[in-house]
């Protein structure tokens, strides 16, 4: 507010002010309509399973109720229909036999029909208790689900207030202006990149060739064949030709890099005395005739002899 005007501090503060208790007003409001509706949707569940089972209850109290309300008559009315047949007289023992086997072949079948009906109703039975716990279970999956959800609910809210909190304590300097990339500058980028692929391409080709598996494996043998190369002062090494020989050397310069080169000398004592002088890490010193006729003539040699390591090099060749 620093960069705004001073007549417009006021405003800025009422303005400001009303913007806080607005969107205090409006979380309030949020928050309650949300607890109002999930205690709503709770009871309301709730309710519906007790009136759910009230129902049923009452369902098979009438149900139980008019078949004992019933069953009395049933038997009352058979019953008396035996007593009328044992009433008339004059029926002959066939006539009285058949009327008892018709009689207890009725109660046989009514036997069986009561039976049959209490089997069904136990099956009834059993099929509403395993409805009951079905739905029993189900409230308890969603009740899970719900918990579940609220707590998601509760860990947005969470890491919603967390990064609230982290941008109003992040610094912002207004008076930092960031300058935009201009389509010509966009341009002259891509030229640029353009012309260092070549460059690139290689640079990715040679890194790919030197990391490969085959040259990594030439390359390790080698460095475990490079071992510090030891004269014998007393023997052949420091035996000296009657005329300059060129020797090829391999050996490491005081940069780390390992070279091959050449170098005229009378024996492989002054190649290895002069390259220690100069800091070489020496690996190998050879001479053959295909190397006097390739490099004999040349005389050649990649380092420079200063004076003083001109003397020093004399003075040593002066000692054998």
């Amino acid at each position: 507010m620093s960069d705004k005007p001073v007549y417009l501090w006021p405003i800025l503060i009422v303005v400001k002010a009303f913007s806080f208790i607005f969107k205090t007003i409006v979380l309030f409001f949020h928050y309650l309509l949300l607890g109002t509706f999930l205690s709503f949707y709770f009871v309301t569940g709730h309710l519906l399973d007790l009136v759910v089972k009230i129902c049923e209850l009452w369902y098979t109290f009438i149900k139980l109720f008019f078949t004992g309300l019933f069953l009395p008559f049933i038997f009352l009315s058979k019953n008396s229909k035996k007593n009328k047949s044992k009433s008339h007289t004059g029926m002959s023992n066939e006539e009285i036999r058949r009327i008892n086997e018709k009689r207890l072949s009725e109660f046989k079948k009514d036997e069986q029909e009561f039976l049959k009906a209490r089997e069904e109703f136990n099956k009834n039975e059993e099929k509403e208790r395993q409805r009951l716990e079905k739905l029993e279970q189900e409230r308890q999956e969603k009740e899970e689900k719900d918990k579940i959800k609220q707590a998601k609910i509760e860990e947005r809210k969470n890491k919603k207030n967390k990064k609230n909190k982290k941008d109003e304590d992040s610094y912002i300097n207004e008076k930092v202006s960031i300058e935009k990339e201009t389509f010509g500058d966009k341009l002259k980028k891509a030229f640029g990149d353009l012309n260092n692929l070549p460059a690139f391409i290689s640079s990715r080709i040679k890194n790919r060739f030197n990391n490969s598996v085959f040259v990594k494996d030439i390359r390790n043998q080698k460095t475990m064949e490079r071992e510090a190369l030891l004269i014998d002062f007393d023997g052949e090494d420091a035996k000296k030709s009657s005329k300059k020989l060129t020797y090829e050397y391999v050996a490491k310069n005081p940069e780390g890099k390992v070279i091959t080169s050449y170098f005229e000398a009378f024996s492989k004592v002054e190649v290895h005395s002069f390259l220690l002088s100069e800091g070489y890490e020496v690996y190998s010193i050879k001479t053959n005739k295909w190397i006097q006729l390739m490099h004999g003539s040349k005389a050649v040699t990649d380092v420079k002899v200063k004076t003083k390591d001109l003397i020093f090099f004399l003075t040593q060749l002066s000692t054998y």
